[in-house]
């Protein structure tokens, strides 16, 4: 079933899309989006609608922490900007913060960890 939605839902959720994502590491396009398996399209009456991604790859993972580039196809982690591929989407960073001493303390976000490699 297709939800309809406002106007102002929509150009929220493209801003917030477009603060959490950005222009593609590899190639710096803007054709980018996270893999969670929505997206957003207007219907035959101009009405805005969330529907499902056309994106194969975010159907196949549905993580709103991973980015994809439409353009070249690059795959990265949004918390630490490591490059990811579709084999093994699941990014190392998780594995360095649950063995780290600060686990549950550490105030640093993981793009900035001086622990996890780039």
């Amino acid at each position: 079933m297709v939800r309809k939605l406002d106007k102002d839902t929509i150009q929220r959720d493209a801003f917030i899309s477009s603060m959490m994502v950005g222009d593609c590491p590899k190639c710096g396009s803007p054709n980018t989006h996270d893999c969670e398996a929505v997206t957003f399209d207007y219907d035959v009456e101009g009405e805005i609608r969330k529907l499902g991604s056309d994106c194969e790859v975010a159907k196949k993972l549905d993580d709103p922490t991973i980015g994809h580039c439409d353009d070249c196809d690059y795959l990265w982690c949004l918390e630490c900007d490591n490059q990811l591929s579709p084999q093994k989407p699941l990014c190392g960073h998780y594995e360095v913060c649950e063995s780290c001493e600060k686990e549950n303390e550490c105030p640093q976000p993981a793009f900035e960890c001086s622990k996890i490699k780039k």
